[in-house]
């Protein structure tokens, strides 16, 4: 190929030239770049800290997932949120055994005659009827209200 000898062919290949230095020139610092060695005066994050923000961050997105799966337009679209909802469930769960076990989060116990009586008191819901979790049981509302949407 023939060399531009004209004044704009000149200036192309002084630009040309000039990209090329640059080119090298990026290329060698980069050479020269050394890995950073970690700070010691910069303070770290502890394993609860981490741990913790962990736990929070299941509990957000087991949270979000619920309100995705009450939200979808499509059965296989809900089975996939309900699906990733019990895995944040379990991440959850497995965190919170993790912190438990080492001390860093306690909860008070409730006692045994509570857990009995909210447990005596709920009532699953039965497939394709209402239910409210309430003494009142399935297709009322606490103390006994039919919702109007079922009746």
């Amino acid at each position: 190929m023939p060399r531009s000898t004209g004044q704009a062919g000149k200036a192309l290949e002084s630009e040309n030239l000039n990209n090329l230095n640059n080119f090298q020139t990026t290329l060698a610092q980069f050479r020269e770049v050394n890995m950073m060695q970690p700070n010691p005066q910069v303070k770290t994050v502890s394993d609860q800290t981490i741990a913790i923000d962990c736990l929070l961050s299941s509990k957000c997105m087991a949270v979000r997932d619920v309100i995705g799966a009450v939200e979808c337009a499509t059965p296989e679209l809900r089975q996939a949120m309900v699906h990733m909802n019990q895995d944040h469930l379990n991440m959850a769960r497995d965190v919170f055994e993790y912190l438990q076990q080492r001390g860093w989060y306690n909860v008070p116990s409730a006692e045994s005659q509570l857990v009995s009586q909210f447990a005596s008191q709920y009532q699953p819901p039965i497939q394709g009827q209402f239910a409210t979790g309430y003494p009142g049981g399935i297709g009322t509302i606490g103390g006994g209200i039919t919702p109007p949407w079922t009746q």
